[in-house]
């Protein structure tokens, strides 16, 4: 288990890639930047479960970092007290509380922290390997008898890598058209599926011979460091040469990357093939440009930006960016690379996630929005350039897809100057694909059951407030594979920890209390209004009416501090987080992440009220009632 500290820098980055490295899908993360709030009873289960602890403790400096130092420290205590292997890893200026300072690994540099991690992972490698073998050898049909037998899976796609290609992954028209590169941009909001999508595309693409698959995943600080760069370019045409430039530099040396470490690990060893001997020896003699680490890779184009910056003079002096990031070797490169994958017949895959990593109200928003524009732009650009043959250069097969949440897309389409020329596939997921997610995870959990009605018929009550079990529970959730995930488990717990034989509505109704802070703790992200605090907005409908006015809205909003000249795009944002939905009909309140269909719900909600005399009204989804204790109607 990988207690991950919020900020990431070189140190925070290196040891999570080599706990990746060395424990390839066998490891669960507690990520903060994906959820803030976990149940005690997750951290329990895991802890208990798990072949060891690696924590990582964020500066005291950071915000934030009293809250999670707490957190980090229960835990850890958890696993001493199970006698579980554990390492804490700590910035030297960590000072410690008392109870655990002498067991704290200080580092003062990266290479100290790695070499901790190093030291201490040999006997987990081996524990965990003869536990494999022992579950090979005694695995037998599982028999759905009790609730403590009822398991639905991690809410978290990272931590059910194994699971999620192998038992139980929900097949989509997203997903079809990714594996067929019949798409290159694919959106959704947090929890969605776009990392579920990603790593089953790469364990299945990858499993096919003729496909070299580079899996893309930027670091926060690393975004920012492009962010910091750009900012010093004025205009608007030297900034975008700069960022395709980069761009294509990072695609182009991470594919030679991959596919000389494919080359390099074969289990044929050393080749006599004529184009896989030259590529190998450009790619020794260029290591430093090509086979570092796709962070420090990254470090060095942005420090290349700077001195392009530096000797341009002005405005109107212009240095190509493409120069300065090696274009000399990269032409070479892309020789090198048509007549390796010619010889052995492959096409290319790229998969890029990890892309909202910057994405925060202090950063320049303008300037990382059109960053990952140049990104969409070489998308599209790059595969046609790497098609084209000549006397020189072989033709290449490239197909990207580029994973990217909902409300940072929708921002980089309003700076675009023809964002109509951009198609993408949305991650949505209806009512009873979210069921069929559940109910594929049950299946699979018990291979003597073939019916996924006994799910409902057996563990569940009948029906809760007089509708049908299965309907309340999707009319609750944002519409996310996560969130269902989520209020299932939570659910289970619940009855298993009051030893009930059967999921009751009580638990439903505790298991939605848990849920909703959830809920409220993961829109919080995903403000695209600087200079407003959307947590102090959200609070300031605690207690409030479920169904309230406009003009009860816009009280709220004004007492949240929000500015007269903002309030009608913190509504639409409010819409657009599906935290608000408007009534269309008498009764009816519509909410939709989708920009066309929510500004379709405005449309719509203004003729009700006018055609009917009265204030428009707007309901709080449910997913958020319980946590803000709203008052019912």
């Amino acid at each position: 288990m990988h207690l991950k500290r919020e900020h990431q820098d070189q140190a925070a980055v290196r040891v999570s890639n080599l706990l990746q490295k060395k424990l390839p899908n066998k490891i669960i993360v507690d990520d903060p930047r994906e959820s803030t709030v976990q149940p005690l009873a997750w951290y329990g289960s895991h802890v208990l479960g798990c072949a060891g602890v690696v924590c990582h403790f964020m500066s005291p400096k950071r915000e934030g970092a009293y809250l999670q130092t707490a957190r980090h420290a229960l835990v850890c205590g958890m696993a001493y007290g199970w006698e579980k292997p554990l390492l804490m890893l700590a910035e030297d200026d960590f000072w410690a509380p008392i109870d655990y300072r002498d067991r704290l690994k200080h580092y003062r540099t990266v290479p100290d922290a790695l070499g901790y991690l190093e030291e201490w992972l040999p006997p987990i490698e081996q524990a965990l390997k003869t536990s494999e073998e022992a579950f090979s050898v005694q695995h037998t049909a599982k028999l759905a008898t009790d609730l403590k037998n009822l398991r639905f899976g991690e809410h978290i796609a990272e931590n059910e890598a194994t699971s999620l290609v192998g038992e139980y992954f929900i097949r989509t028209d997203a997903y079809e058209d990714a594996a067929r590169g019949k798409q290159k941009v694919f959106v959704g909001r947090k929890g969605s599926g776009k990392t579920a999508n990603l790593i089953k595309l790469e364990n299945e693409l990858s499993r096919r011979k003729q496909n070299v698959v580079c899996v893309i995943k930027p670091q926060r600080y690393q975004m920012q460091g492009i962010v910091d760069r750009l900012k010093q370019y004025q205009q608007r045409d030297l900034k975008g040469n700069a960022v395709e430039s980069l761009w294509k530099f990072l695609l182009l040396t991470e594919i030679a990357n991959t596919a000389f470490n494919n080359l390099e690990n074969s289990p044929s060893g050393r080749t006599d093939d004529i184009a896989e001997k030259r590529f190998c020896n450009f790619v020794r003699k260029n290591k430093e440009i090509i086979c570092e680490d796709f962070s420090i890779r990254l470090e060095n184009c942005t420090q290349n930006l700077d001195r392009t910056i530096k000797k341009s003079n002005g405005e109107n002096s212009f240095l190509p960016v493409s120069e300065i990031l090696h274009s000399g070797i990269l032409k070479q490169l892309r020789v090198e690379l048509g007549e390796l994958f010619l010889a052995k017949k492959q096409q290319v895959v790229i998969l890029v996630d990890n892309l909202d990593q910057a994405w925060e109200l202090q950063n320049n928003i303008e300037t990382l929005s059109e960053i990952l524009w140049g990104l969409l732009e070489v998308a599209k650009q790059l595969p046609k350039e790497l098609e084209k043959q000549d006397s020189r250069r072989q033709s290449i097969q490239l197909s990207l897809a580029i994973f990217l949440r909902s409300d940072i897309f929708y921002r980089i389409m309003k700076v675009t100057h023809e964002p109509d020329k951009m198609s993408y596939s949305l991650l949505k997921w209806d009512d009873t694909e979210l069921l069929h997610c559940i109910e594929e995870r049950f299946l699979s959990a018990f291979e003597t059951v073939s019916d996924a009605e006994v799910l409902w018929k057996e563990y569940f009550c009948a029906t809760v407030n007089g509708t049908s079990t299965k309907e309340h529970i999707v009319n609750s959730i944002l519409k996310r594979p996560r969130d269902i995930i989520f209020l299932i488990n939570a659910a289970v717990t619940t009855a298993i920890n009051k030893r009930h034989a059967q999921i009751e509505k009580k638990d439903i109704t505790e298991a939605e209390r848990q849920y909703s802070q959830y809920a409220f703790d993961s829109i919080k992200v995903e403000n695209t209004l600087p200079d407003i605090n959307l947590e102090d907005v959200l609070f300031e409908f605690v207690g409030m009416p479920a169904v309230l006015t406009k003009s009860e809205v816009l009280s709220v909003l004004r007492s949240a501090g929000v500015p007269e000249q903002m309030i009608t795009s913190m509504v639409d944002i409010l819409h657009d987080l599906t935290f608000l939905g408007p009534e269309v009909e008498a009764g009816r309140f519509a909410f939709s992440d989708e920009p066309e269909r929510s500004r379709k719900n405005k449309i719509m909600a203004r003729r009700f009220a006018k055609k009917n005399s009265q204030e428009e009204r707007f309901q709080i989804h449910k997913a958020f009632q319980a946590f803000l204790e709203t008052e019912e109607i």
